[in-house]
């Protein structure tokens, strides 16, 4: 399989299909955050900067979204996303950045890691910029048809709209600093949750190591890492990222600000 070349369009079609089938499958994503960790560099996402490939830069983030990578206190931590970045197996499904994010050399580190491409290695925004509307308006409904759901989100979280039945695992703040407490706690619920059930998570780096445990331990389950692109339905704040403004339409400027966000590279989903 390495010649294959993954597509943002088909991609999203086979996770429609496996929830529609409720097939169990995993999907995690490694985007910059991850590779930042994987790479063992310093990261640091604050209320009004944030550190980032040894650059302070300017940001605002909620406060649910601040985290600090520290590479000399948090190497188990690495240790067990590694494991994650190189587990391989089937319907274990991996998002990794690439060419439209300006991350070639990361995307090739990563296909590296797995020993050449396979059908199992997908887009880390597979469910965002030129995917997220068809994502909102095809996937997320399947959602909310599933039997039983649990979401995996900040304890500030509340489950709204199409994620409303969802059954909340709530996790902390700083996840680095106690990600193994954090994994027990959730294995515990998790535990509990009928064969067949929907999981999904927006827990930052955590997701992907919860993902790579749920996979081995309760293989009848449907994972998948949703990031921020749903916080509009975990009542948190909904417009955060461009790719937001593409479902978020509220008037004028939204709508030029969405015509505007298709004509960039980082919109149309390339390898």
């Amino acid at each position: 399989m390495n010649s294959y070349v993954p597509s943002a369009r088909n991609d999203l079609n086979r996770f429609h299909s496996l929830l529609a089938s409720k097939t169990p499958f995993t999907f995690i994503r490694f985007s910059d955050g991850e590779m930042e960790v994987l790479r063992n560099r310093y990261l640091e996402i604050g209320g009004d900067y944030t550190i980032f490939r040894g650059n302070r830069l300017p940001s605002d983030f909620p406060v649910y979204d601040r985290k600090k990578f520290d590479p000399s206190r948090d190497t188990r931590f690495r240790a067990a996303l590694m494991d994650s970045a190189k587990k391989q197996g089937k319907n274990y499904f991996k998002g990794i950045p690439t060419y439209h994010n300006n991350m070639v050399e990361d995307r090739d580190f990563m296909v590296s890691l797995n020993g050449g491409m396979s059908e199992f290695i997908t887009f880390s925004d597979l469910l965002l910029n030129c995917n997220y509307v068809s994502f909102r308006k095809r996937i997320v409904p399947l959602f909310a048809a599933a039997e039983n759901l649990a979401l995996v989100a900040n304890y500030r979280s509340v489950p709204q709209g199409e994620l409303s039945r969802a059954r909340l695992v709530p996790i902390g703040d700083s996840i680095f600093e106690r990600y193994e407490e954090t994994l027990s706690e959730v294995l515990a619920l998790a535990g509990q949750l009928p064969s067949g059930s929907v999981v999904l998570s927006s827990a930052s780096s955590f997701s992907n190591i919860l993902g790579m445990t749920l996979y081995d331990l309760r293989p009848d389950l449907l994972f998948l890492d949703i990031g921020t692109a749903l916080n509009d339905l975990l009542g948190l704040k909904s417009v955060t990222r461009a790719y937001h403004r593409l479902y978020f339409i509220h008037g004028l400027y939204d709508r030029l600000f969405s015509l505007r966000y298709r004509l960039t590279k980082e919109y149309r989903i390339k390898w």
